[in-house]
């Protein structure tokens, strides 16, 4: 798998990466530590726990990282479920919202495995 065909998989602009990593080197990089981030186990266990302001906080840096790797579909999941809880209160099917999370982040997760086990 090429990076480009990662980043088709997943949603993500392939060239706005390049673009901002300046290299592929470095987007493998910064791919494979994507994983170790704590933000999204956090978040789905906020979830559960109907921590308002944990969700918040979790979402929003998941949201960042994704952003800056440019991993659109599962930044945007993770967007939509940090404003369903923005101020407090819940507002939206936030299960919902957290399942297409859930789903966004195991194809960005099983995607990065495949590339980077075909760059060896």
């Amino acid at each position: 798998m090429t990076i480009k065909e990662f980043y088709a998989a997943v949603g993500g602009s392939y060239d706005d990466a390049v673009q901002r990593m300046m290299s592929e080197k470095f987007i493998l990089r910064f791919l494979g530590k994507f994983a170790e981030a704590g933000d999204y186990a956090a978040a789905v266990e906020a979830v559960r726990a109907e921590d308002w302001a944990a969700i918040f906080s979790h979402t929003h840096n998941l949201k960042g990282v994704c952003l800056n790797l440019e991993l659109g579909k599962l930044a945007r999941s993770a967007g939509a479920l940090c404003d369903a809880v923005r101020g407090g209160a819940p507002t939206g099917d936030i299960p919902a919202m957290a399942k297409q999370m859930e789903e966004d982040y195991a194809l960005v997760t099983a995607k990065i495995k495949d590339l980077l086990a075909s760059q060896e």
